[in-house]
């Protein structure tokens, strides 16, 4: 009845657009609503999961009864799911579908479709012995199927007047199930809402132009302070922060300068790239990423990858074998760097990245 896809295109858009939505959302005047969204998509995907799965037992009024309550409130969990997200993307003063009386052919009682499934939900499960409305306190029966034939599930709800009389109050699946699909299906709205919001944020931000210095290293410090002003991409973030090494990190060994010299200059056509796309909003992988992630053999992989471990942490928590790592690795660059445990680590860092390019240089097809 409801299709699944619906909510898994919504999940696809928030984390799409380069976590646009987390960006936005993670701290609005002091609230979260970040994780009020993520939590919304997760209890929205379980009840779709329940529905597309529920079997109704038709045999056993009490199994029934006890099975349509939480067929009713897994409707409930979506409905109040999308209030929260209309509230957080859209209008927190607002509730979709407010005023509409289309669904429930029955409803003498409600102001509209909304309220009306509120008073179902209360009725078959929520709390049917503590119902109240301006004619007072009511119970409700004991569920019944086939008697009433308006609706396929009704109850007689008791009055505690004396004077008032009972009243059948039921619900008919069709509608139950058309209301579900209404709210269930604003979740697209809700997505187009997002696409707008991104669209416009896009915009605003090309506007403001991003400052150039013929400084690489001061150029690199404007580019991290627009990153995080901008969407704060883990990606560029990342790729920045590596470059600000680099070009912070000093030669010790004198063998080494041309080739570090050689490798700065080649990075500057990385640094344009991120300089433009950031400049033009634009977050998709870089085509000069890999001057900075050069790819090497299998064999040195391990080795590597502790290495830059250890590279991460203080020195006075290097790993016990961290000797050992730069050992290996300064074996495999030989001829391209000279390493060794005695330099510093942003000086390991840069010459790792640097021999790493020539030796791809040196050895690709």
């Amino acid at each position: 009845m409801i299709d699944p896809n619906i909510i898994r295109s919504f999940r696809n858009k928030v984390n799409s657009d380069s976590y646009f939505a987390l960006n936005k959302y993670k701290n609005r005047n002091g609230k979260n609503h970040w994780n009020l969204i993520c939590a919304c998509m997760d209890w929205i995907d379980l009840s779709v999961n329940y529905l597309l799965n529920n079997k109704i037992d038709n045999q056993n009024i009490d199994v029934m009864s006890m099975q349509v309550y939480t067929y009713i409130s897994s409707i409930d969990i979506i409905w109040q799911s999308i209030q929260q997200l209309h509230r957080a993307i859209i209008n927190v003063n607002t509730i979709p579908f407010d005023g509409e009386k289309q669904i429930f052919q029955n409803n003498s009682i409600c102001k509209d479709d909304n309220d009306y499934f509120k008073h179902i939900r209360a009725v078959f499960g929520a709390h049917p012995v503590n119902l109240k409305d301006k004619n007072g306190k009511w119970f409700a029966s004991w569920p019944t199927t086939g008697i009433y034939t308006e609706f396929d599930f009704a109850v007689l709800l008791y009055s505690a007047e004396v004077e008032n009389s009972d009243i059948v109050f039921g619900f008919k699946f069709t509608e139950l199930n058309t209301f579900l699909q209404a709210r269930y299906n604003y979740l697209e709205i809700l997505g187009k809402e997002l696409d707008k919001q991104y669209k416009e944020y896009i915009q605003e931000k090309t506007l403001i132009p991003i400052n150039r210095s013929d400084d690489m290293l001061e150029q690199l410090k404007i580019l991290r302070q627009a990153s995080k002003d901008r969407l704060d991409n883990d990606y560029y973030n990342h790729l920045i922060d590596d470059l600000i090494v680099i070009y912070e990190a000093e030669s010790s060994l004198p063998e080494n300068q041309e080739t570090v010299d050689q490798y700065r200059s080649k990075l500057k056509e990385l640094v344009d790239e991120i300089t433009y796309n950031l400049q033009y909003m634009r977050f998709g992988n870089l085509k000069t990423d890999h001057i900075l992630e050069s790819s090497h053999p299998s064999k040195i992989h391990y080795h590597l990858s502790k290495l830059y471990e250890c590279l991460m942490r203080t020195r006075s928590s290097y790993d016990i074998l961290y000797s050992y790592y730069v050992k290996e690795v300064s074996e495999f660059l030989r001829g391209y760097v000279t390493i060794n445990e005695q330099m510093n680590r942003n000086e390991v860092f840069m010459l790792i990245k640097a021999g790493l390019y020539k030796y791809w240089l040196n050895n690709r097809k």
